[in-house]
């Protein structure tokens, strides 16, 4: 059974005793590697590159011509982040925009063949702690760095034809899903279709849309979200496009639009799917910062305590993680994020390199009360249950454990 301690507000250990316990309970080897791992977590948090990245197509490379595409790019970038086409409308996202260099971490230039002649693209790279910085400040919610990948099972109907769109399709076919997707700030992961999945899905399981199937399919990427889309070419050369959502088995569906040309649709479609994820995956920020403890078990080396920090620190609205202790292959930290306490614990829970606790995994104590865990035997009259903590307690410090 794994325990979580609670620190009673009036009982915090000083400063000093936190630095002995670091010292006396962390061989030198780990001690060094907490130094650096603490100058890593100071610089930022590291979130999906492909959130900041935004592609304009110039007219040339000329500076003056880069002033002029950087705006549209940034207001790219604004409009993703919050999936909200109005946010460049505010007045300090307008004031933003104007000196979107100021935000700018890399560019470079790109040559694309078109029918006719070669296109000249800016592809610009934002840095991703100043943006977050700009919208944690004026209020603005945003997608998570913790934002689920989505697997894209999606069927092509073209002149009596059929096939599943993956990530060895031809250029024509996957480019403007994956782009469409990017746009919408979706993390979309087309499947490979290689001889395993070729023998269990075919292209009638996405017609008649047998999602428990394609659900376990789904599995095989590690995620539990997938679109199941349906592109069709109609006689009177219109497209079809009809789609669903699947998060955690649960499913939401999209009538079928038509459109004279493709693109628009995927758009579309992505934006719609977008903004479903985003209720679900966006970043909610606060006003105020706070603090809050939690312990990891089941850390058995220096890799995976490196891993369990590394993993902390680049959760969205973290400031900071602060080592408490670490022995027996349990490990405290102190985290300052921004947000409340469940918005934390959320996004800790969406990746998979920390576990949820079971329900009996946390510990409770008070003055002149023996530790006790809630809903197991105790050897003592004292130990509380979970009807009766007294108000003076603190919630317990939640325990996760690493998953090796």
């Amino acid at each position: 059974m794994n325990f979580a301690t609670v620190t009673l507000a009036n009982s915090r250990p000083s400063r000093i005793t936190q630095l002995m316990r670091i010292t006396l309970c962390l061989p030198l080897l780990l001690t060094a590697l907490l130094t650096t791992l603490t100058a890593s977590a100071a610089n930022g948090t590291d979130t999906n590159k492909g959130l900041f990245q935004a592609t304009v197509k110039v007219a040339n490379q000329n500076p003056a011509e880069l002033d002029r595409a950087l705006p549209k790019a940034f207001s790219e970038i604004l409009r993703r982040l919050t999936a909200d086409r109005a946010i460049t409308k505010a007045p300090w996202a307008h004031q933003a925009i104007g000196n979107a260099r100021h935000y700018l971490a890399q560019f470079k230039y790109e040559q694309r063949s078109d029918t006719e002649a070669e296109i000249t693209y800016l592809i610009a790279d934002f840095n991703p702690s100043a943006i977050t910085k700009l919208l944690e400040q004026n209020g603005a919610a945003y997608w998570s760095s913790t934002r689920p990948t989505v697997i894209a099972w999606v069927l092509y109907e073209n002149g009596g034809s059929r096939q599943i769109i993956s990530s060895n399709s031809s250029a024509d076919l996957a480019e403007p899903l994956t782009q469409a997707a990017q746009q919408a700030g979706v993390n979309l992961v087309l499947p490979l279709m290689d001889l395993q999945e070729q023998g269990q899905i075919h292209t009638d399981d996405l017609l008649v849309q047998d999602t428990d199937l394609l659900e376990q399919a789904t599995n095989r990427y590690g995620s539990k979200v997938f679109i199941l889309g349906q592109l069709r070419a109609l006689n009177d050369d219109r497209w079809s496009a009809e789609w669903l959502l699947s998060i955690d088995s649960k499913l939401y569906r999209w009538p079928a639009e038509r459109h004279a040309e493709l693109m628009p649709l995927l758009r579309r479609g992505m934006t719609a799917i977008s903004l479903e994820l985003f209720e679900l995956y966006s970043h909610q920020p606060l006003s105020t910062d706070a603090r809050s403890e939690i312990r990891i078990t089941g850390i058995t080396d220096i890799a995976g305590y490196q891993r369990t920090w590394n993993y902390l620190a680049k959760l969205q609205g973290v400031i900071s993680v602060v080592p408490y202790s670490f022995v027996n292959g349990q490990a405290e930290f102190t985290i300052q994020h921004s947000g409340n306490w469940s918005e934390l614990n959320r996004l800790i829970l969406l990746g998979d390199t920390l576990l949820a606790p079971p329900a009996t995994s946390f510990s409770y104590t008070s003055i002149g009360a023996t530790m006790g865990t809630v809903g197991q035997p105790s050897n003592t009259t004292n130990s509380p249950s979970a009807a009766s903590i007294p108000s003076t307690i603190r919630r317990a410090t939640p325990s996760y454990q690493l998953n090796n």
